[in-house]
C-alpha cells in the first residue's frame, strides 16, 4: 500500500514512503525512487547540510545525476578529495565544470581550477556564476585582491538573478575577504550576510569565521574568539568540516603568539582531526 501510494505522488512527498517500502521496489520504480531522492538531497543542500544529503544518497540506487548531487554534498561538507572522487567516476559529458574547478581550487590544483573555470564560463548561468566564485578565489590566493572582488561582484550579480540567496550571500563573503586587503568595510559587509533571513547555517558559519579574522587581525583576541567558537558551533551541526578546522587553526595561533602552549596545542590537535578529514590542501 505505502509503495503504491508512493507512485502516485510527486517527488518531495513520495520520498518518505519509498523509503519506507525500499524492501519491495520493482525495477520499474527505479526512474521515480532516483527522482525522489534526488529532490531530498538537492532539498538538504541548497539548506546548508550535506551531511544529512549524504545519508540520503547513501541509501539511493546510484546513478549519474545523484553522483554528481553526492559530489556536490561532499564538496560542501568540505571533503573535497572524495568529492573529486566522485567526479572523476562521472562520464566527461556529465561533469559540471565549475564544481570540478571548486575541488581542484581547494584541493591546491590552482592551474587546473582556472582552466576548469575559463570552460564553466562557456556554460548556463549557474555555470558561470560557480565560475567566477572560483576565480575570485584564486585572484585571492595570489594576492589580486581588486580581480578579486570584480569576480565576486559578478558571480553575486548573476546569483541574484538566479534567485539563489544562499549562493549570492556566499558570494559576499568573498567579497568581504577581498575588501579587507582593499581597505574597504568587509565588516559591513559580512554583518549584511549575516541579518538576512536567508542565510543557511553553513553561511552564517562562514560570517562568522570571517568576522573573527577580521577581530583577529585587528589584534581584538576577545571577539574573534568568540566568533571563531560560534564559527565551528555551527559548522559542527551541519557537518562542514572545513569551517571547523580553520576556526580551530585560528584559535590555536591565537593561542599560540599569547604563549598559551597548552591551549595552543590542543587547538592544533583538534583542527587536525578535522583536517584529515578534508583533504584541502592549503589547510
Amino acid at each position: 500500500v505505502t509503495l503504491a501510494l508512493a507512485r502516485r505522488l510527486e517527488p518531495d512527498s513520495a520520498l518518505p514512503l519509498f523509503r519506507q517500502s525500499r524492501a519491495y521496489w520493482q525495477a520499474p520504480d527505479l526512474v521515480a525512487v532516483r527522482r525522489a531522492y534526488a529532490s531530498g538531497a538537492r532539498s538538504f543542500i541548497a539548506r546548508g547540510f550535506p551531511s544529512e544529503a549524504l545519508e540520503l544518497l547513501a541509501e539511493a540506487p546510484n546513478d549519474d545525476a545523484l553522483t554528481e548531487l553526492r559530489a556536490r554534498a561532499l564538496a560542501m561538507a568540505g571533503n573535497y578529495q572524495g568529492a573529486l572522487e566522485a567526479l572523476a567516476s562521472l562520464p566527461p559529458s556529465r561533469r559540471p565544470e565549475s564544481l570540478e574547478a571548486t575541488v581542484l581550487q581547494r584541493l591546491g590544483r590552482p592551474r587546473e581550477a582556472e582552466a576548469a573555470a575559463q570552460r564553466a564560463l562557456g556554460g548556463e548561468l549557474l555555470e558561470r556564476a560557480s565560475a567566477f566564485d572560483t576565480l575570485s578565489e584564486l585572484a585571492r590566493a595570489r594576492g589580486d585582491f581588486a580581480a578579486a572582488a570584480a569576480h565576486s561582484r559578478r558571480a553575486g550579480a548573476l546569483w541574484r538573478v538566479l534567485g539563489e540567496t544562499s549562493a549570492w550571500l556566499g558570494s559576499l563573503l568573498a567579497l568581504a575577504v577581498a575588501q579587507h586587503y582593499l581597505g574597504e568595510d568587509a565588516e559591513a559587509t559580512l554583518q549584511e550576510v549575516l541579518a538576512n533571513p536567508g542565510a543557511t547555517t553553513t553561511v552564517r558559519a562562514r560570517a562568522s569565521h570571517r568576522l573573527g579574522r577580521l577581530y583577529d587581525h585587528a589584534g581584538d583576541e576577545v571577539r574573534a574568539l568568540a566568533h571563531y567558537h560560534a564559527a565551528i558551533g555551527l559548522a559542527e551541526s551541519t557537518g562542514v568540516r572545513e569551517i571547523a578546522a580553520r576556526s580551530w587553526i585560528n584559535i590555536a595561533t591565537i593561542h599560540h603568539v599569547a604563549g598559551r602552549a597548552e591551549l595552543a596545542e590542543r587547538a592544533y590537535l583538534t583542527a587536525l582531526g578535522y583536517v584529515q578529514h578534508t583533504g584541502d590542501g592549503e589547510l
